[in-house]
């Protein structure tokens, strides 16, 4: 696969899971992440969860460079954040 730059926000974070195309890993990696990010924080005058939502894109081969994998995984993500019973999501 080609290499290409690629911008990350600073509240953004990859996740490689090489030599591996099996989706129940995928979840469970991905389900690891969401509960272990999963906190309160206490300040002074209130509290806050802290959650994450992870968005996941597999690798079949089809894909031409990164950036069409992170597109995936970006569409991913959306669809994670926009579903509060279910903190990440495969791409299909």
């Amino acid at each position: 696969m080609k290499q290409v730059n690629t911008n990350i926000g600073g509240d953004e974070f990859i996740v490689f899971i090489k030599d591996s195309n099996d989706a129940e890993l995928a979840s469970r990696t991905a389900d690891e992440i969401v509960k272990g990010v999963y906190d309160t924080v206490f300040l002074p005058d209130h509290e806050r969860k802290v959650s994450v939502s992870v968005g996941v894109a597999r690798y079949f081969g089809l894909e031409k460079n990164y950036s069409e994998l992170l597109k995936k995984a970006d569409t991913a993500l959306y669809r994670a954040k926009g579903d509060s019973n279910k903190r990440f999501y495969i791409y299909e």
